[in-house]
């Protein structure tokens, strides 16, 4: 019953991942890491949009009850999800998890057969949900929440863990989304780990939510658990952009 009372809040509550911040820099670093001809494409389904600002589209469609039921897509991943993962099961619509979702919109993207309206959503909510499957409150066990209820105090506030890492670590750098794309031009990551496959993006982000777990009981100040997880946070970032870019390249 248990299990079933934190599937039942998962369902209730809204998953909110990285913030609008933490979003558009991980929409930022993908274009700045596309090749010029993908990048050309990029402008074709956009527009005037940039990629950055389209990668907040994924929340911003939440209140439209006709989207929603067009892209029935879950921003979250349970952990039997991620143990049972086949590609076989994104052919139902039910099954929408994130890791199926990604795997649905790129099918669309390649698709040159497609509307420019449905690819141009595809990549939309690629870019969004590339940069949630990153986000380690986003692979979620039957026994917690994503980190809705668990708190950490927060200057003088008790606040969700999840709303820690959606915004509030990102928010206490006082960087514009520009400003902090830039400030992780300097980080480094391997080719080896950009090469992983989403399934392996979402594993990284399994471990590091058991540690973020077993630390949070421990917090004595917000700056302390900033100091102690920026880093983390901002190679997440890094690794969605540089994925999402090779990804991109792949399927434009």
């Amino acid at each position: 019953m248990r299990h079933l009372f934190w599937i039942f809040v998962l369902m209730s509550t809204p998953v909110y991942p990285w913030g609008k911040t933490g979003h558009r820099v991980v929409g930022q670093l993908a274009y700045d890491h596309l090749a010029p001809a993908s990048k050309q494409k990029v402008h074709a389904l956009l527009g005037q949009e940039s990629l950055a600002e389209a990668s907040v589209w994924g929340d911003r469609i939440r209140s439209d009850k006709l989207l929603m039921e067009q892209y029935p897509m879950k921003h979250y991943l349970m952990e039997d999800d991620l143990l049972n993962f086949s590609i076989s099961q994104c052919t139902d619509s039910s099954h929408w998890h994130a890791l199926c979702s990604i795997e649905v919109l790129t099918k669309t993207l390649k698709d040159k057969s497609k509307g420019i309206l449905e690819r141009q959503r595809a990549l939309k909510l690629l870019a969004h949900l590339v940069g949630d499957i990153h986000n380690p409150l986003h692979v979620c066990s039957k026994t917690n929440d994503c980190g809705q209820q668990q708190r950490l105090k927060w200057f003088g506030s008790e606040v969700p863990l999840h709303e820690v890492w959606d915004a509030r670590i990102i928010e206490l750098e006082e960087l514009s989304y520009t400003e902090y794309a830039t400030k992780l031009r300097s980080v480094t990551v391997t080719k080896e780990l950009l090469s992983l496959p989403p399934q392996a993006w979402a594993t990284e982000s399994q471990a590091i939510r058991r540690q973020v777990e077993a630390d949070s009981g421990q917090v004595k100040s917000a700056y302390d658990y900033s100091y102690v997880w920026l880093s983390t946070v901002e190679t997440r970032l890094v690794l969605a952009g540089l994925r999402l870019a090779r990804l991109l390249d792949e399927a434009l």
